[in-house]
């Protein structure tokens, strides 16, 4: 599933520890200073000549990254934001828990989403991801 191979990929470059403060598909209310990371739509799979119907070749899901921390925190969540989006932003073929990334793209620069009803403040990037069928 993409959130667990994107999340241990994250991790393991030290962006948080899954279920401590990087969290996949949401975004408890605490701790403060947490990132989610959560499915988006994607784009049509890549396709080959074939004799059936059915068989793309390449998934091309899509992923948004959201990095929160306490309020005037600002600097420490774009911070978090720019690591996360320089190890996602043109990585190029790898295996990820056991399936290959073809590509990923960032959609834009990390920007200011807004804060939360506490007043933390919300950090975003998307991600345009290419994988092979797993």
């Amino acid at each position: 599933m993409v959130l667990d191979e994107i999340g241990a990929y994250l991790a393991a470059n030290g962006i948080g520890t899954v279920g401590t403060d990087l969290f996949l598909g949401f975004l408890p209310d605490t701790p403060d200073a947490a990132v989610a990371i959560y499915e988006t739509g994607g784009m049509e799979p890549y396709r080959a000549m074939r004799s059936s119907a059915g068989q793309p070749v390449a998934e091309r899901p899509s992923i948004q990254v959201v990095c929160r921390n306490v309020a005037y925190e600002y600097q420490t969540a774009r911070t978090t934001a720019d690591s996360a989006w320089k190890l996602l932003e043109g990585l190029g073929d790898t295996t990820l828990a056991g399936v290959r990334y073809l590509w990923a793209a960032a959609v834009q620069s990390p920007f200011l989403m807004g804060r939360d009803d506490s007043g933390r403040v919300l950090i975003a990037f998307n991600v345009d991801l290419v994988k092979a069928m797993s």
